[in-house]
This record gives C-alpha cells, structure tokens and sequence, in this order.
C-alpha cells in the first residue's frame, strides 16, 4: 500500500524498495505453495507421509529466510540504493549482508 502514495512512490522510483515490495509480497506466497504442495498433495497422489516435525523444521527456516532476504531491501530503497547497477557504494553493504545471510538461511 505504501507505493499506492504518488509522493512516496516518486522518491522511491528506481530504488530498491520497490524490489523488495514487489518480492516480499511474491515470494513467500510462492515457497508456502510449493510447501503446501509438497506436504499435503504428494502425500494424497503417492501415499508416503513426511515428517512433520520437519516439515515444521522446513516451514520456520523459510519463514525467517526470506523476512531476512527482503525487509532489509526496504532500507537500502529508503536510504537511496539504485536498481539495475552492477556495482554499489559502500553505504550499503551493512544491509546487503544481512539480505545475503537470509539467502544462506533459506
């Protein structure tokens, strides 16, 4: 809802917090669906149950994955970051560490 904001959208026109937005609200629809998928429709169509424990395991691991992949690239958007550079200044590589140790997690 935030980018629905002319004013707000126009400050952060080409900056990263457009990206994160746009996958932070894609992404983790698409892991829960594959989860679900794999939990629930492999064990109606082929008989084999998974544990669920890890199931859990799984689902928690992706949960935090991805906040930690995308939520920080609403600061680096606030704080100026351009889209679609190879190379950024160093003021942002705090968050896009953190953004990179969400990637290892998931």
């Amino acid at each position: 809802m935030a980018l629905a904001n002319t004013a707000f959208d126009y400050n952060v026109h080409d900056t990263y917090y457009v990206i994160a937005h746009f996958h932070y609200v894609l992404e983790p629809r698409r892991r829960v669906r594959h989860l679900w998928r794999l939990l629930l429709l492999v064990r109606e169509d082929v008989g084999v149950r998974y544990n669920e424990a890890l199931g859990t395991v799984h689902f928690w691991l992706t949960f935090v994955g991805v906040n930690v992949i995308f939520f920080p690239q609403h600061f680096l958007g606030l704080q100026g970051m351009p889209r679609r550079q190879v190379d950024y200044p160093a003021g942002f590589d705090f968050w896009n560490y953190v953004s990179s140790v969400g990637y290892i997690i998931t």
